[in-house]
């Protein structure tokens, strides 16, 4: 099983997540830190 990172930044971005039912994951990211930090694990978008 292969895993696909995407930011998901446009509402085509979000509406193709939606239409595939990606897993997703929510992230909080400032300048000072590129990494970021996990702030929800998500789930299935759902609308």
């Amino acid at each position: 099983m292969s895993t696909t990172y995407k930011v998901l930044e446009s509402d085509t971005d979000f509406l193709t997540a939606t239409l595939t039912q990606s897993k997703v994951s929510v992230w909080y990211r400032e300048e000072p830190d590129p990494d970021g930090h996990l702030m929800d694990y998500g789930g299935i978008v759902e609308g």
